[in-house]
């Protein structure tokens, strides 16, 4: 069975920075990568059936520390740390 496959890594660099309170906040790096496959013989309608896998923050960085409510800055950082996830799509 042919299918069509790509491959997605993507880097996302926040540099230092100063929060609204006048702290210094670490500069931090986030990974993350995702498999997809479009399936040749899975189409219905005249449309591709695809499946995907990937992980989000692949390396596990925490967000680093932002004195906003004694937490993360929502704006730049998630702190869910490493995800897998699935996807199933049909595009017509």
């Amino acid at each position: 069975m042919r299918g069509d496959w790509r491959t997605t890594a993507l880097v996302r660099h926040v540099g230092g920075y100063e929060d609204d309170a006048g702290g210094d906040i670490e500069r931090f790096t986030t990974l993350d990568v995702n498999v997809r496959r479009a399936f040749d013989r899975l189409r219905w309608g005249g449309g591709e059936t695809s499946v995907a896998l990937g992980v989000a923050n692949l390396l596990d960085e925490d967000p680093p520390y932002v004195n906003i409510a004694g937490s993360y800055d929502p704006r730049s950082a998630d702190p869910r740390g490493r995800r897998l996830f699935v996807s199933v799509g049909w595009r017509g």
